[in-house]
């Protein structure tokens, strides 16, 4: 045997290079234990025997992972860094879908999986492609515009895409929808929180609103009134 082979065979099978730590960071929809199991690792393996590259293959097949990082700390620890996909909303198709905030479609919705985020309807189902670039700028602008209304404290249940153009926003908090039309969703948004503090109190009367028109909010009150 050569020193080389000697040399190997120590590397390889002595006890001083056995792994005693695995060090797991960055993760929440994925469980540690998960993330051990899809690895193949266990404590005692031998560190020269651990593959970040084929590791890394492994860990991106799970669809809550968007990047992964797995190095080797000899002699006796390897580290795995997690970064997820982050959901902003749910793409509503034939079946549900989580896009993040760059409109990428990235997961199916399992069963019993369903988050607090707000539905992306009306998108059509013939001839969209999912993930294509008018579909993630879409989607992207939707989800913006959500954003928006959150931190307005005017939270949305849904946007709907109109087949004619626009879309319609409808709010939690009330049953009135939202004629957003297309662009500009900063200052729609800034006139729409004066609009809903001239009708606080009242806002049962109102059957929708419009801001589709340029620096107007029509106000259609319901047949009720």
């Amino acid at each position: 045997m050569g020193v080389k082979e000697r040399l190997e065979r120590v590397l390889y099978t002595h006890p001083y290079f056995s792994v005693t730590e695995i060090t797991i960071s960055g993760y929440q929809k994925v469980g540690g234990s998960e993330i051990v199991a899809i690895t193949g690792l266990r404590p005692g393996v031998n560190i020269w025997q651990v593959n970040p590259t084929r590791i890394e293959a492994k860990l991106n097949s799970h669809p809550w992972v968007r990047r992964e990082v797995v190095r080797r700390e000899f002699p006796r620890r390897v580290i795995i860094q997690i970064e997820e996909w982050e959901a902003k909303g749910i793409v509503v198709m034939e079946k549900l879908y989580y896009a993040n905030a760059e409109g990428f479609v990235f997961k199916e919705v399992e069963p019993g999986e369903m988050a607090n985020l707000p539905f992306i309807t009306g998108l059509g189902n013939e001839g969209f492609v999912l993930n294509s670039r008018r579909a993630r700028k879409r989607i992207s602008e939707a989800l913006t515009l959500s954003d928006l209304f959150a931190k307005s404290s005017m939270a949305v249940s849904e946007i709907r895409f109109r087949p004619e153009g626009g879309v319609i926003a409808y709010p939690v908090s009330h049953a009135v929808p939202l004629h957003m039309g297309w662009g500009d969703w900063t200052g729609k948004v800034q006139r729409l929180k004066r609009v809903w503090m001239e009708w606080q109190g009242r806002e049962h009367l109102i059957a929708s609103l419009d801001l589709s028109f340029r620096g107007q909010v029509v106000v259609k009150l319901s047949e009720r009134t």
